[in-house]
């Protein structure tokens, strides 16, 4: 079950600490753990032919923790779910920097993804802020391509909104 951050945006300044009406401080450019969210979706539907069940954070009950993996979109200023277990994961965020396996960079910047054992229920896990770890053009290409890319975490830096293409570098 993916739990996501609430309907309600950051402002659309990356630098931007304001976040969420309710004050919480979100430290990514805006949509985008929207726009990761609603990748996973597509693709899981195109090429799982299945349904992923999303369910805003605010809404998450002991009863859905008891009974799914939970799939967290966002950063502790956006996700309660996410800010929830963070001082039981193997990492530190906060607005100003991630840290794990003793590297640190700028929160702005970056994010994690992430497979852990839920510390809210054992027996379960959390992921953040990833679906799958391959890509789309391996999807349509034959299953044997798909396998995990990232292995239990990953520090990822921020470079553009997902939707827009990179430039080829020389």
């Amino acid at each position: 079950m993916d739990f996501r951050a609430p309907s309600t945006t950051p402002s659309s300044n990356p630098s931007s600490a304001s976040g969420p009406p309710d004050g919480r401080p979100t430290t990514w450019p805006a949509g985008f753990a929207q726009e990761t969210l609603d990748a996973f979706i597509d693709d899981y539907a195109k090429y799982f032919r299945g349904q992923v069940r999303v369910k805003d954070d605010t809404s998450v009950t002991a009863a859905d923790i008891a009974a799914h993996h939970l799939i967290l979109f966002g950063d502790p200023g956006s996700n309660q779910v996410l800010a929830r277990v963070l001082s039981k994961l193997p990492l530190a965020w906060n607005a100003r920097q991630l840290s794990i396996g003793g590297m640190s960079v700028d929160s702005a910047g970056h994010t994690i993804a992430m497979i852990y054992p839920n510390p809210l229920d054992p027996r379960r896990y959390v992921v953040l802020n990833s679906g799958h770890s391959f890509r789309r053009i391996d999807m349509a290409a034959t299953n044997a391509a798909l396998f995990p890319r990232l292995g239990d975490y990953a520090v990822l830096r921020l470079r553009q909104p997902m939707g827009q293409q990179s430039r080829a570098r020389s």
